[in-house]
């Protein structure tokens, strides 16, 4: 089964996102800052992690970083409702960005084109 970390410190959204995946059988987990999300990412694996940028104790941008330091290949989108473009998102690391407010089919088709296990659950709905 796909597992998915979502990271954001706006519990409506993260509980949008995480209704919405189990809803296509994809289990999905909350981290609500950066700290949180570093933790639960070196216990654990995942197929990819949305990732707000303005999360409290360690912003998302740190997290990708260090992530991405640490050697780890997990993909990441990138959510925002800043003036980031999808090139300052990949240059930092990320596989791609969606920008805040965003349809959930929009946010789908994101996870699509980017999970590694979007194979085996695409059939499954």
């Amino acid at each position: 089964m796909c597992k998915i970390l979502i990271v954001d410190d706006e519990p409506h959204i993260a509980s949008f996102i995480k209704r919405g995946l189990r809803k296509q059988r994809i289990k999905a987990e909350v981290a609500s800052d950066g700290a949180q999300a570093l933790q639960i990412l070196n216990n654990d694996e995942y197929d990819l992690v949305l990732l707000d940028l303005g999360l409290p104790i360690k912003s998302g941008w740190a997290v990708l970083q260090e992530l991405r330091n640490q050697g780890n290949l997990v993909p990441i989108i990138v959510m925002t409702a800043s003036d980031v473009t999808l090139t300052q998102a990949v240059q930092a690391g990320a596989n791609d960005c969606v920008l805040k407010p965003f349809s959930f089919s929009e946010m789908l088709a994101v996870i699509e084109r980017e999970s590694r296990c979007h194979t085996a659950w695409r059939h499954a709905s």
